[in-house]
């Protein structure tokens, strides 16, 4: 009986917050533009102090959002997310426009009236400056930020399946090369991503 009463206890309030706990595994799939997205630390003061207003603004009860997702980021665990957006402080949130596309940095009231009134449809992001094409997340530099931390993750899987039969030197030495090679492509693709989107915004001036 008291197992019953203790799920129905917690059944609610799994259900009422409505915040997807995003990491560099599941962040492709996860985030397809119109998200709210919070940066922050399990030590930081000012982080668990939003932590039931940013709730409160997610929950699906409370319809302040229609399409609008929200998602948050541990800083501390998931410290390539953190290189890619160039987070210097806890909390740090961010918007991904309905395109995904653009991604812009709150910086109003951290209040769920002056939020909901930012995102979504309409929102006040439209009125903001996005994040820098060349440095912001999805830049050039931003899309780097992302290859090396995809690679980087890749790399490593590779080398601890080696080394137990390579050794750590000729694990090393394969992944080292793969690497290289790797990073080519890498640089290449960067360069035709960034020459197809230099001519997409040349076209919209047209």
């Amino acid at each position: 009986m008291r197992s019953v009463i203790l799920l129905l206890l917690i059944i609610p309030i799994y259900v009422l917050c409505s915040v997807t706990e995003l990491t560099s595994i599941n962040w492709s799939t996860e985030v397809q533009g119109d998200y709210l997205i919070k940066f922050y630390a399990p030590w930081c003061g000012h982080c668990r102090r939003m932590e039931p207003m940013y709730n409160e603004l997610c929950s699906p009860t409370q319809k302040h959002l229609t399409s609008t997702k929200c998602g948050k980021v541990d800083g501390t665990s998931e410290r390539g997310l953190s290189a890619v957006f160039d987070i210097t402080g806890f909390p740090s949130m961010f918007y991904v426009s309905p395109d995904n596309k653009s991604v812009y940095k709150y910086k109003g009231r951290r209040s769920v009236e002056a939020l909901k009134e930012y995102v979504g449809v309409g929102g006040g992001w439209e009125e903001d400056e996005p994040m820098s094409f060349w440095t912001g997340p999805y830049g050039i530099v931003g899309r780097g930020k992302w290859a090396l931390l995809v690679v980087g993750a890749e790399v490593y899987k590779v080398y601890e399946y080696l080394e137990p039969t390579l050794g750590m030197w000729g694990a090393g030495v394969v992944v080292g090369g793969g690497g290289i090679l790797g990073m080519s492509l890498v640089i290449v693709g960067c360069m035709v991503w960034t020459q197809n989107r230099i001519m997409e915004q040349h076209n919209k001036r047209d």
